[in-house]
């Protein structure tokens, strides 16, 4: 026969999965706490870190970090917030292996406007000077040699009209990074002007520069 129960021990058998069921939400929402914490200072330490990075100009290793931070953080709204980096860096790394490719591929003839002397290759790291004269670091670079190198090789390029904007749109982000609105804004017009589609992609990236 079924077991009967008396109304005490039903209620008693409620209130104990009502206990059980608010002491499992309580620990949901206290681990969903604990997340959030971690996935903020997972956060942060990356803000710090392309701190270092920019500084540096190392905008291949910046793009890395962002994208192995986007797998450990789990925080929807934090993940984005790290993800929404990822398309500067990208054209950002672009546009420093265009240049990498490009000295490498034709050195600059004299010298560098803002070096003051010849470079004749470059990696990652740098650019080397000719006869064993060692390595100048990108970090070390002026804003004017960056964009002399730039505005030099991509007239000299014969990139299409999509990719050249692409590359005009990471030189307007790298001026923006250098705390150089000006000049940011004239790049990413002739962005616009070389490729009308990029125009969204400008307002996202560059959006300090909206009037």
């Amino acid at each position: 026969a079924a077991a009967v129960f008396s109304p005490r021990i039903d209620r008693g058998l409620a209130e104990a999965a009502e206990r059980m069921m608010a002491e499992g939400e309580a620990r949901q929402r206290t681990q969903q706490r604990e997340r959030e914490q971690q996935d903020g200072a997972r956060l942060d330490a990356l803000k710090t870190r392309l701190a270092e990075l920019d500084a540096d100009r190392a905008f291949d290793e910046a793009l890395l970090a962002i994208r192995e931070a986007g797998k450990a953080i789990e925080t929807e709204s934090l993940r984005e917030q790290a993800s929404a980096m990822e398309p500067r860096y990208e054209r950002l790394a672009a546009l420093k292996t265009f240049l990498v490719d490009r000295i490498n591929e034709q050195p600059p003839r004299g010298a560098v406007p803002g070096l003051g002397e010849a470079i004749d290759g470059a990696d990652a790291k740098g650019v080397t000077l000719p006869e064993d004269g060692g390595m100048v670091p990108w970090a070390e670079l002026s804003t004017r040699t960056w964009l002399a190198l730039f505005d030099a090789y991509l007239e000299r390029s014969d990139a299409s009209d999509q990719e050249a904007a692409g590359l005009l749109l990471g030189c307007a982000v790298f001026c923006d990074l250098e705390g150089g609105p000006k000049s940011a804004r004239a790049y990413s017009d002739q962005a616009i002007e070389r490729d009308p589609g990029i125009e969204a992609e400008v307002g996202r990236l560059l959006s300090s520069l909206a009037p």
